[in-house]
């Protein structure tokens, strides 16, 4: 069996840290098959709409012995209802070319839309299998605009295998259409990179001072819907009702639009050693970060299922995150972290002085996530796989 993943969530030479857990899942894959491809291309807008990033992305490059091909696509700005269709032009040729050289191809489209509706066409008048996976906003925001629902329909109808992230989000597409959705998580972690290290030691190897207190820790996008300003809040709250240590500490690290905002409003409303920024962070140093932490606070409006919860948990450091997507399958309140609504400042307020003050088991934290290794997630997209080809 020969595996072609197709998606634009795949890493590159213009963002070696793009979609992490794609690349990981698909190292694990290779080492369950015959060999494994990737077609991840790269939408193209208008002339310099991107600032040229995209320009030193070549269209073929290896990648820990993977090749991977980047055709460009248009993507044309509000008209994202024909995307599927110049996704399918971009990539037919290619998938062509890869079906003439592997034996066995397996067509594995991450999305719906419009990478899956891509593959599926092109997979069609192929005659190659196709498996589907749908990660969250191609279901929650994408099938719900003018013009789209039917185009999601259609790939969830006529791929060979569909698998949703997440329990949730599988009932969400059940009422778009009846068919059989296996669950996965595309979330995950691998052991020999996530696990637990002496809090002090992190704190001394990212030159965290020694008189730090409790850490509160945010990894992600600074967006609206990731609910930053709410944490902020929170944080505020807390401070001036005295409910935090001196030394106590919320560090921030991502990028997105709502940074600067989100600076300004700490420097206004909080003493400087309360909050810390430290922009986006690399993958080999957030074990580090995560393990320098006493808990992990993710107050999204909307998820899936976010890879940082479970690595969080596999570094036994325990989490406050709201009951969202697919989250409540891996936070069990009271035993690995704490739920809490989304959109609620005093609740979140609460929690993180409830979780900053309990204590918890680093074997019950660790164990909770031993099932979401990259090797058993591979495993099991991979069985999929194997029951699409077999019935070739």
């Amino acid at each position: 069996m020969h595996i072609l993943t197709v998606t634009t969530f795949f890493p590159n030479a213009a963002g070696r840290q793009r979609a992490v857990f794609i690349r990981s899942l698909t190292d694990e894959l290779k080492l369950l098959v015959d060999g494994v491809s990737v077609i991840a291309p790269i939408p193209s807008r208008l002339p310099f709409a991107d600032g040229g990033k995209n320009s030193v992305v070549p269209t073929h490059e290896n990648i820990g012995g993977i090749d991977v091909y980047h055709p460009r696509f248009l993507a044309l700005p509000k008209l994202e209802i024909f995307s599927g269709i110049t996704y399918l032009f971009t990539i037919i040729r290619t998938l062509n070319c890869l079906k003439k050289k592997y034996k066995g191809l397996v067509v594995h489209g991450h999305r719906i839309y419009p990478d899956g509706l891509a593959v599926v066409l092109a997979a069609r008048l192929l005659g190659i299998p196709v498996v589907v996976t749908a990660h969250g906003s191609d279901i929650n925001r994408t099938a719900q605009r003018f013009g789209m629902k039917c185009q999601v329909r259609y790939a969830l109808k006529h791929a060979r295998a569909v698998i949703a992230v997440s329990s949730a989000l599988r009932e969400k597409m059940r009422r778009i259409v009846d068919v059989s959705i296996d669950q996965i998580p595309c979330a995950g972690y691998s052991p020999k990179i996530f696990y637990p290290i002496k809090q002090q030691e992190a704190r001394q190897r990212l030159g965290l001072g020694a008189n730090v207190g409790k850490v509160v820790l945010y990894v992600g996008s600074m967006e609206r819907l990731k609910g930053v300003e709410l944490l902020l809040d929170a944080w505020q709250q807390l401070h001036e009702c005295s409910a935090l240590d001196d030394n106590d500490k919320l560090v921030f690290a991502g990028d997105g639009s709502r940074l600067q905002s989100l600076k300004k409003k700490a420097q206004k409303t909080l003493p400087k050693e309360r909050v810390h920024f430290c922009g986006s962070i690399s993958h080999d140093q957030m074990p580090l970060w995560i393990n320098a932490a006493n808990t992990l606070c993710l107050p999204s409006y909307m998820e899936g299922t976010p890879n940082v919860i479970i690595e969080s948990l596999a570094c036994a450091v325990p989490v406050v995150a709201t009951a969202v997507g697919g989250i409540p399958a891996v936070i069990k309140h009271d035993e690995n972290g704490l739920l809490i609504a989304p959109d609620n400042c005093d609740e979140l307020a609460n929690a993180l002085v409830k979780v900053l003050s309990m204590r918890w088991s680093q074997d019950v934290l660790v164990d909770s996530v031993r099932d979401y290794t990259w090797a058993h997630l591979a495993r099991r997209n991979y069985e999929v796989m194997r029951r699409v080809v077999g019935a070739d």
